[in-house]
C-alpha cells in the first residue's frame, strides 16, 4: 500500500520495515495497526509512506512456504531494497528523500539496506537493537523474567544457561551438542515461570530445531554497531523505556557509541 500526501510532490517518501516474526503490511498485532496509524499520521504530515505484507504473510503469497525457514534478515533487507526500487520510479515520490523506518528487527534491516545502497536519505530505527545478539537476548530474558517477579537468584540461573546455550548455537553447535544444554535451559525456564509443560523427548527436539533456524544464527553473528558505523546519512533511534524486549538503556547508548562519528544522531 502506496499513502501519498496531497498536493503537488513530488513528496518525501519512507518505507515501513516490519519487526521479527512474519507481520502484514499493517504490522497488526491484537487488534491494533501500528503501521497503518504511522502511515496515516506522515501521509497528512507529506511524507508518502509504502509498506508491504513480509514475505509469506498477508496477501504476499509464498508457493513453498516451507523456504520461510531458511530465511534471514538479508533476505528482509533485499525485500526492502525492492521497494525502494519502486518507489524511485513513482513520478509523485522524490527520489533524492526516500528514508527507512525499521521496527524492532527492522531496526537491523534498515542500516543494512542504507549501508548496501548509496540513495538512502535517512533511517529511523524503532526499539532497534544494535549490541551483539547473545547480550541483547539475555538481558531480554532477563527484563521478562524480572517483570514476572522471579527471584534474582533464579533469574541469574536461567540467563547463565540461555547465554552458554545461545553461545553454542552462535558457534555452530550440532543437535547432539544442543539436547542436553537446551534440555536443562527449557526445564529450568518452566519450572521457574510454573508452566505445567512437560519437557520431554519432542519438547527438546523442537526447541533444537528452532535454535538451528537460520534467521537465529545469523542474527547472534551479526554486527549492527559495525554497520552503523559506515553510516553518514541521518538516523534517529526512539526506544521505549517500558519496553521489555528491547531494552532502551542498553540499546541508545550502543547506537550513539556505534555512529559516533556521525554528525547527525538523534536518540531518543
Amino acid at each position: 500500500t502506496l499513502t501519498i500526501p496531497e498536493g503537488p510532490g513530488p513528496h518525501p517518501a519512507v518505507v515501513l520495515i516490519s519487526g521479527s516474526g512474519l507481520q502484514d503490511r499493517n504490522e497488526e498485532i491484537m487488534g491494533h495497526k501500528p503501521f497503518l496509524v504511522l502511515a496515516d499520521h506522515l501521509t497528512r504530515n507529506g511524507i508518502a509512506v509504502l509498506r508491504a505484507d513480509d514475505r509469506g504473510a498477508g496477501d504476499s503469497f509464498v508457493p513453498d512456504r516451507s523456504t520461510l525457514l531458511n530465511v534471514t534478515s538479508l533476505d528482509f533487507a533485499t525485500d526492502t531494497s525492492l521497494q525502494v526500487d519502486h518507489l524511485r520510479k513513482q513520478p509523485e515520490i522524490d527520489a533524492d528523500s526516500i528514508g527507512l523506518i525499521g521496527h524492532s528487527e527492522g531496526g537491523i534491516i534498515a542500516p543494512l539496506v542504507a549501508d548496501q545502497r548509496d540513495d538512502i536519505a535517512f533511517i529511523v530505527m524503532m526499539a532497534g537493537p544494535c549490541r551483539p545478539g547473545v547480550e541483547m537476548l539475555a538481558d531480554q530474558n532477563r527484563r521478562l523474567m524480572e517483570v514476572a517477579g522471579l527471584e534474582a537468584e533464579t533469574i541469574d540461573t536461567v540467563v547463565e544457561q540461555f547465554i552458554l546455550v545461545m553461545t553454542m548455537v552462535k558457534e555452530g553447535a550440532s543437535k547432539e551438542e544442543l539436547m542436553e544444554p537446551l534440555r536443562r535451559l527449557s526445564i529450568l525456564q518452566t519450572e521457574s515461570m510454573g508452566l505445567d509443560i512437560e519437557v520431554d523427548e519432542t519438547f527438546v527436539e523442537n526447541a533444537v530445531r528452532q535454535a538451528q533456524l537460520p534467521w537465529l544464527k545469523w542474527y547472534l553473528t551479526h554486527d549492527s554497531a559495525t554497520v552503523l558505523s559506515r553510516l553518514d546519512i541521518p538516523i534517529l533511534a526512539l526506544n521505549g523505556s517500558l519496553d521489555v524486549q528491547v531494552l532502551a538503556e542498553h540499546e541508545l547508548p550502543a547506537i550513539k557509541q556505534a555512529a559516533v562519528g556521525n554528525l547527525d544522531v538523534t536518540t531518543r
